[in-house]
């Protein structure tokens, strides 16, 4: 129990070894009488042991497990009640990161829209859309399968909604340098709302049609995650479209033009609106106008490299390569042979997890697996199955009608039982309980 696998008569060394401290507990016999009882006092048990050790030892272990504590050997530590906690924490590390990411989102569409206003309400059309399709979800479409993968969606829709925001934003700039459509705000804004709904409701299409190309795996979790991420980008979609351009409407009328945040006093309308304005100048300007640099960047320089007949050939051939290369190396994928990390590698729970699992021999006093036999039973029945709509519906059983418990099976299933024990394939496999 205390050695690696490598370790042996022939040789006594060992890489790594281990051993099991023993905290103790209150006495077994407490007159408990159901299962229930016995397992909640267990649970209570645990959380009692667990609290301990948190207050006396924990602190102590960590320090010993850190690398710079010994020179010449590593320590770890590892105990079940404790993964709860160390997840919990990672949580939590991992929100104050999600927050930073959704102020970064936040400044930077403050940065391309120059108004505090804007910026705003395109946040909370960002976070809003998550309730909206959560109730298209679960009310509309009768969904009760919520994966916890659907969480993941909220991030999805920051990245996208700021990308619509974009470009709604930069067909409004660019609207500024057409004379022809500058006579008032709604031919503005028409041609603004036709010119940016049509390429968003393309991406927007794509982008749900990839998400609800998931239906075909028979994995509920994913499913649910593909239909919800779908319904949040068509409703981030909406939204744009309607709310943040009612706010841009607002924002013309009182705030564009007027300070660099773009919501500053006064904020009544204004006459002569920026619309005219801009007709204004464009009408006296004898120059032609200069647009932003990301515009005049694409306008002059990428065009123009793009319509050398020898440039296109060059990037076709790059991508054709590179979707080569990502084909190969899409043929090697395999299954994962291992079971998934929770915790990080360098976490010592994890390292000390992963070193018991891939490092030692099986041994009795390890944890064991029960596994169950059924006999008389055919496939489960999955006809009508279907847990997006009811998550505990796995199926109904099949019961083999030739199936009879007489004495001749009863004999058979009393041999495999004795084959099991006594089998010498299985030594390594099955845990022996009193010798």
């Amino acid at each position: 129990y205390g050695f690696d696998k490598a370790f042996s008569a022939e040789n006594p060394i060992s890489q790594y070894s281990r051993g099991m401290i023993s905290w103790g507990g209150p006495l077994g016999d407490r007159n408990q009488t159901s299962e229930d009882e016995i397992k909640e006092q267990d649970e209570s048990d645990e959380e009692q042991r667990k609290k301990y050790i948190e207050k006396n030892y924990l602190t102590e272990i960590k320090k010993q497990a850190e690398l710079k504590t010994h020179a010449s050997i590593n320590s770890y530590y590892f105990m079940t009640s404790l993964i709860g906690d160390e997840i919990l924490g990672i949580l939590t590390q991992d929100s104050l990161l999600a927050i930073i990411s959704f102020t970064f989102v936040f400044i930077w569409i403050l940065v391309n829209t120059r108004s505090w206003f804007l910026a705003f309400v395109g946040l909370f059309e960002i976070f809003f859309a998550i309730p909206v399709s959560w109730f298209i979800f679960s009310v509309v479409f009768q969904i009760k399968y919520f994966s916890t993968l659907n969480t993941l969606a909220i991030f999805i829709v920051a990245a996208i909604g700021a990308d619509d925001i974009f470009i709604f934003m930069d067909a409004y700039k660019q609207s500024r340098y057409h004379l022809d459509i500058l006579v008032d705000l709604e031919t503005r804004m028409s041609w603004v709302y036709r010119r940016t709904g049509s390429a968003m409701a393309i991406t927007s299409a794509t982008t749900c049609a990839a998400f609800l190309c998931t239906l075909i795996t028979p994995l509920p979790f994913l499913q649910s995650f593909g239909i919800f991420a779908a319904i949040v980008i068509f409703i981030d979609y909406v939204l744009v479209m309607s709310l943040f351009c009612t706010a841009v409407v607002i924002y013309h009328n009182r705030y564009d033009d007027r300070s660099n945040g773009g919501c500053c006093c006064p904020c009544g309308t204004q006459n002569p609106n920026p619309t005219e304005n801009a007709r204004i100048a464009l009408e006296r300007s004898e120059e032609e106008i200069k647009r932003d640099r990301v515009s005049e960047f694409f306008r002059n320089k990428v065009a123009k490299f793009i319509q050398v007949p020898l440039h296109r050939l060059i990037l076709a051939v790059v991508f054709l390569t590179w979707l080569g290369i990502a084909i190969w190396q899409a043929t090697k994928i395999e299954p994962s042979k291992e079971s998934e990390q929770f915790l990080n590698e360098n976490n010592p729970l994890q390292k000390s997890l992963n070193i018991l699992n891939r490092e030692f021999p099986v041994a009795d006093e390890d944890a064991g697996l029960k596994v169950y036999y059924a006999w008389g039973l055919g496939e489960v029945s999955r006809k009508g199955v279907n847990r997006l709509f009811d998550p505990e519906d796995f199926g109904s059983p099949n019961f083999i009608a030739e199936f009879d418990f007489n004495k001749q099976c009863q004999t058979e299933l009393l041999s495999f039982c004795e084959k099991l024990k006594t089998d010498p394939e299985y030594n390594g496999l099955i845990k022996r309980k009193n010798g």
